[in-house]
């Protein structure tokens, strides 16, 4: 918060089933997006901007107001306002976690692979193209499609690779 002081939680009032209602003082950055495990283990979400860290959180149990924060992802070359985290998805058994970087142009955008046992990058496919979009897994688990979509730069196209071998 802007006077130094942290709170342990935000209040979380249930609304109905299902439907739950949070109210946030201070914004200190951007949240771009965000997303759950495949297995509803953890909840993360990415802080653009002016943090360029993904919180991680514990949301095994089903109200929210219980969720807690287990820690804070961070690549190394996330510094300054970019590059920064911007779309994430899971591999299929939930052990990685893919992360697309934006960066300024000229410069293309990268993944991040993140090992979501240790939350440590793992890999980093770098140069992959502009405006890297929210990637996707096949439904065999076999691949993992990364839509770059640089209009505003006249470059599309999609980046495929290995779920499991990362190649």
């Amino acid at each position: 918060s802007p006077d130094g002081t942290t709170k342990e939680s935000i209040p979380v009032k249930k609304i109905a089933d299902g439907i739950w209602d949070i109210k946030l003082d201070n914004v200190v950055s951007s949240g771009h997006e965000c997303g759950f495990g495949p297995h509803g283990k953890w909840f993360t979400m990415t802080n653009n901007t002016r943090q360029n860290s993904m919180g991680v959180f514990d949301c095994s149990d089903r109200d929210p107001r219980n969720w807690k924060r287990v820690t804070e992802f961070k690549d190394s070359h996330w510094v300054g306002s970019t590059p920064s985290p911007f779309h994430i998805t899971y591999s299929m058994d939930g052990s990685k976690m893919f992360v697309s970087e934006l960066h300024r142009k000229p410069a293309k955008s990268a993944i991040v692979v993140v090992d979501t046992n240790t939350w440590t990058t793992i890999k980093r496919f770098e140069n992959v193209g502009v405006d890297l979009q929210t990637m996707h897994v096949t439904y065999d688990g076999k691949y993992v499609l990364a839509i770059f979509s640089g209009f505003q730069r006249l470059e599309g196209g999609t980046f495929i690779f290995t779920q499991d071998t990362l190649e």
